[in-house]
């Protein structure tokens, strides 16, 4: 059975994008991995016999399973999910080391269907799941990665914004958004934004060929709208709370880190400017 696998760092707005999870995995059948990161503790040396793993280190393991524990116990009592409707099973797992570095490895050996964490704080004291350690799981990942601001509410999904430069990548997306809809009837909305600087003529070429390949997979409710701004993350952000978007979604491409809708400075500015769920899908998904 396909895994919605959760990020936690047990602060507030994991917890709530943890219970976010738990909604959607009723809705996609899918069971639910809790994951903390320990931060690394030095090795204390154990003279010529080897290495010795300090107390310390097993203490911090073990507060972290305690804490994953906890927590699965506090969503599966809050569990909403009514009486003969699918309820998840939510099992926990910790790992030491680099973040990105363990998603490839769990993705490899778990059937992970989405990754969802809590969106950045304001506080300078952040665990190591937010800042950079948000861009090193989307950098990483083979999967579509949820980053949830805990202000939001998921429960219900109307609508979903998808942000596109017509870029053959962002087929892919769309027809994983398509799958996503048909299991949750939201409507999706197909966004340009059109920056004064480019050739109006040549991006209304790109979106008429990539529109007619969007309505091959034959999914009803689906608009388009192309936008103008010279401020791409700003712009999104304001069409999104003006159409009350529920989620909106861009493409993660290798070698940058959008395509060439998002310049790599623009990212940590998306998300730290972010009202709404964002969720970033791989180019290249398993």
């Amino acid at each position: 059975m396909k895994t919605i696998l959760v990020l936690t760092d047990f602060s507030k707005n994991a917890e709530h994008a943890a219970k976010a999870a738990i909604v959607l995995s009723e809705n996609l059948h899918t069971n639910v991995l809790l994951y903390n990161v320990v931060l690394g503790v030095p090795i204390a040396p154990y003279y010529a016999q080897g290495i010795l793993v300090t107390e310390n280190d097993l203490w911090l393991h073990e507060e972290s399973k305690n804490k994953l524990d906890s927590l699965a116990e506090r969503l599966e009592t809050e569990d909403p999910a009514a009486c003969g409707q699918f309820s998840p099973s939510i099992n926990v797992q910790c790992g030491e080391g680099s973040l990105g570095d363990n998603i490839v490895d769990i993705i490899e050996h778990h059937n992970i269907e989405l990754i969802i964490m809590g969106a950045k704080t304001s506080s300078t004291f952040d665990h190591i799941l937010f800042g950079s350690d948000t861009n090193s799981v989307i950098k990483h990942t083979t999967r579509p990665v949820l980053v949830i601001p805990q202000q939001s509410d998921l429960k219900s999904i109307q609508k979903v914004t998808f942000a596109s430069d017509f870029s053959n990548g962002d087929l892919n997306a769309v027809n994983y958004l398509v799958t996503l809809g048909r299991v949750f009837h939201f409507n999706l909305e197909i966004v340009h934004v059109s920056v004064f600087s480019e050739n109006d003529s040549k991006n209304e070429e790109q979106g008429k060929e990539f529109v007619s390949k969007v309505k091959q997979l034959r999914y009803l409710n689906i608009i388009y709208k192309d936008i103008r701004g010279k401020d791409v993350i700003n712009r999104l952000n304001q069409h999104c709370i003006e159409t009350r978007s529920d989620i909106l979604t861009m493409v993660h491409y290798q070698g940058s880190f959008f395509s060439g809708l998002l310049h790599q400075s623009t990212t940590k500015e998306a998300l730290s400017h972010q009202k709404i769920p964002l969720l970033v899908i791989p180019s290249k998904m398993l």
